[in-house]
C-alpha cells in the first residue's frame, strides 16, 4: 500500500513538472532586443498618449519679438556653407553616385534583410533533399506483470530493438531490424532468449507512389530557390534604383539652394544700389523699402530651399545607411557626379524586348507556373485510393541462453514471413483532395493569367519611361531657352533702374522670374535624369556598364555584396541603337 502511494504521487509530481514547462516567450539572447515594456500590458495599448515637447526641447521656448535681427544673417550664412561646400570642406563629405551605389548595396537594410532570403531558400531545398536519407533507430523496453492470485511477479521482461530504415524515391521503405529480447517467468521457472533479424518492405500502389510524386518536393524546393534569386534581384535592382533617384532628388535640392542663395545676395545687391541711389537724392526712400521687401522674400526662399535639401540629403543617407554617415549625423554631402543630359532616340520594340527578357517579375511568374504544376500532379495522386503492399521475412532463434538462440536463427522451423495488402477509400468520395485539386488548379490558372497582366503592364511601362526620357529632354531644352531669357530681361530691367526708368519692384519681378526658370531647368535635369533611371528599372537593368554583383547573406557567413566600379556614360556607349 505504501510502495503504491509513493509511485502514484511520483506519477503525479511528474505531469505536474511537465505541465509545468510551458512558456508563451522564447529565451532572448543577450544580444537581442528586449521586449517592449508594454507587451502583455492591454490597457498601455488601448491609450494614445498626448505629446508633450517640454521635456524634448534642449532651450527655453522663444517668441518672435525676442528673436534679433542678426539671426536671419546667421542663418543665411549656414544655408550658403552648405550650398557652396563644393569641395567637402567645414565637414562636406564628397561623394560621386558610384560611391552611393557601392554603399547602398553594401549597407542598405532593406537589400541585407531581401539577401537572406536565398540562403532561406537553400536551406529548405536541403531539407527536402535528405528526405530520403537512412534513419537508425533504437528503442527499448521494459516491463512487469504480476499474477493478482499469487501476488507476485509473474514475468520479468526486456526487449532491445535496433533497425534501419530506408526512405525510397518511389515511396516504399525498406526496415532491417535485429531485436534481443529477455523473458524471465517466475511462476514457470524458466528464462527465454530470443535473437533475429527481420526485413520489412512497404510499397504504396496507388496514393503516394512513384518517384515523382515522392521527388516533387524536392523539386518544389530547388525552384524555390530560384525565386528567391529572382526575388532578391529584383529588391537590389529596386534599391539601387530608389538610391540614384535619391542622389538626383538631392542634386536638384542641392542646386536649389544654390539658385536661392545667389537669388538672396542679388537682392541684397539690389538694396546697395537703391540705397546709393536714395543717398544721391535720384530716388526716393520708397525704392529701398521695395528692395528691403525683396530679400525678406528671398531669405523666405532660402529658408525652404535648405529644409528641402537637409530632407532629401536623409533620404539619400537611409539608403546608404552608412556607419560614419549615420541618418542623424550633420555631415553636408557634397554631390560630384553631375548630370549630362542627351538627346536619345529608342529603338523601341528593342527595348520592350530588352525588358521581356531581363525582368525578375517575368522569371518569377515563369518558376510560380512551374511549381503551380507540381502542385495539380501533387493534388491528382492524392485522389487515388491509398493501397500499400507490405511483406516481412524474420529470421528468429529463441532459447534459454543467447548461444544456442543464435545457432537457431537460420533454421526453418524458426522464421516466419508475412504478406498484406492495405486499401483506404473515403466513403464520401475523398473530398477534401477533390477541393484541394480544384484549389491548385485555380492557383494554376490565376498565376497563367498573372502573367498575361505582367506582360501588358511591363510593355506599358517601358513606353511610358521612354516617352518621360524624351519629354523631358524637350523640357530642358525649353527651360534653357527659357533662363536664357529671363537672364537677359533681368539684366536690362537692371540697367532700366538706374537709369529711373523702372522700380525696384520691377528688378524683383525679374529677378523672380529668374529664379524660377533656373528652377525649372534644375526640375527638369534631375526628371530627366531620374526617368533615366526608371526606364533602366523597366527594362531589368541598372545603369552601370559593369553591372552589380552581390552574394546570399546567412547568419554563419555575412559575405558583403561587390560592384563593379564602373558607370553607364551617356556620351561613350549608348544603352539601345538609335532608331534608323
Amino acid at each position: 500500500m505504501r510502495a503504491s502511494v509513493v509511485r502514484s504521487t511520483l506519477l503525479l509530481g511528474t505531469v505536474s513538472f511537465l505541465g509545468g514547462c510551458y512558456s508563451p516567450y522564447f529565451a532572448i539572447a543577450d544580444n537581442e532586443p528586449k521586449p517592449h515594456p508594454v507587451l502583455g500590458q492591454a490597457e498601455e495599448l488601448r491609450e494614445a498618449k498626448a505629446f508633450s515637447a517640454k521635456s524634448l526641447v534642449t532651450l527655453p521656448p522663444v517668441t518672435r519679438e525676442s528673436v534679433p535681427p542678426e539671426n536671419r544673417d546667421q542663418v543665411f550664412q549656414e544655408a550658403r556653407r552648405a550650398s557652396g561646400n563644393n569641395t567637402g570642406e567645414n565637414g562636406g563629405r564628397v561623394m560621386s553616385l558610384q560611391d552611393v551605389r557601392k554603399r547602398t548595396l553594401e549597407n542598405n537594410l532593406s537589400l541585407k534583410v531581401a539577401r537572406y532570403n536565398p540562403s532561406i531558400s537553400k536551406a529548405g531545398y536541403d531539407r527536402e533533399l535528405s528526405k530520403f536519407e537512412q534513419v537508425f533507430s533504437l528503442s527499448t523496453t521494459y516491463g512487469q506483470t504480476f499474477d493478482s492470485t499469487a501476488r507476485a511477479r509473474a514475468t520479468d521482461s526486456f526487449t532491445l530493438t535496433p533497425s534501419v530504415n530506408v526512405p525510397l524515391r518511389n515511396g516504399s521503405s525498406v526496415t532491417l531490424s535485429l531485436p534481443v529480447s529477455h523473458t524471465d517467468s517466475t511462476p514457470l521457472a524458466t528464462v527465454t532468449k530470443s535473437i533475429g533479424t527481420k526485413l520489412a518492405v512497404s510499397v504504396p500502389l496507388l496514393r503516394n507512389a512513384g518517384t515523382r510524386f515522392n521527388t516533387a518536393s524536392i523539386r518544389s524546393a530547388g525552384l524555390a530557390v530560384r525565386q528567391a534569386d529572382t526575388q532578391t534581384k529584383l529588391e537590389a535592382i529596386t534599391v539601387l534604383a530608389n538610391s540614384e533617384k535619391a542622389y538626383w532628388n538631392y542634386w536638384a535640392a542641392n542646386e536649389n539652394l544654390r539658385i536661392q542663395v545667389e537669388q538672396y545676395e542679388l537682392s541684397q545687391q539690389q538694396l546697395d544700389v537703391a540705397l546709393k541711389l536714395v543717398d544721391e537724392g535720384v530716388r526716393t526712400k520708397v525704392e529701398a523699402t521695395r528692395a528691403e521687401s525683396g530679400i525678406a522674400q528671398r531669405f523666405t526662399a532660402v529658408i525652404s530651399a535648405e529644409t528641402t535639401r537637409r530632407q532629401t540629403e536623409r533620404s539619400l543617407k537611409t539608403f546608404m545607411n552608412d556607419p560614419d554617415m549615420p541618418v542623424q549625423s550633420k555631415t553636408t554631402i557634397v554631390p560630384t557626379t553631375l548630370p549630362d543630359p542627351l538627346g536619345l532616340t529608342f529603338n523601341r520594340d528593342a527595348v520592350v524586348e530588352l525588358a521581356l527578357t531581363n525582368r525578375m517579375e517575368l522569371l518569377s511568374n515563369e518558376i510560380q507556373l512551374a511549381i503551380d504544376r507540381i502542385t495539380v500532379s501533387n493534388s491528382r495522386n492524392q485522389i487515388l485510393p491509398s493501397v500499400s503492399f507490405d511483406f516481412s521475412y524474420a529470421f528468429t532463434g529463441s532459447q534459454p541462453t543467447f548461444r544456442r538462440a543464435i545457432k537457431q536463427i537460420f533454421r526453418t522451423a524458426g522464421n516466419d514471413y508475412s504478406l498484406g495488402l492495405t486499401a483506404s477509400i473515403p466513403l464520401a468520395g475523398n473530398q477534401a483532395a477533390k477541393a484541394t485539386l480544384r484549389e491548385s488548379i485555380l492557383s494554376l490558372a490565376r498565376t497563367k493569367a498573372s502573367r498575361q497582366v505582367l506582360d501588358i503592364s511591363i510593355r506599358e511601362e517601358v513606353l511610358n519611361a521612354i516617352d518621360a526620357v524624351e519629354q523631358n529632354w524637350q523640357q530642358i531644352l525649353s527651360n534653357a531657352n527659357a533662363v536664357a531669357r529671363a537672364d537677359e530681361t533681368y539684366r536690362e530691367e537692371q540697367e532700366e533702374f538706374q537709369q529711373g526708368f523702372v522700380t525696384s519692384t520691377e528688378v524683383l519681378e525679374a529677378l523672380a522670374n529668374l529664379a524660377t526658370a533656373r528652377s525649372n531647368e534644375v526640375t527638369s535635369i534631375r526628371d530627366y535624369q531620374n526617368s533615366v533611371v526608371d526606364l533602366a528599372f523597366a527594362t531589368g537593368t541598372v545603369l552601370g556598364s559593369g553591372g552589380v554583383v552581390w552574394t546570399p547573406l546567412s547568419e554563419d557567413f555575412p559575405e558583403a555584396a561587390t560592384l563593379k566600379p564602373s558607370y553607364w556614360n551617356p556620351r561613350s556607349e549608348l544603352a539601345y541603337p538609335p532608331t534608323q
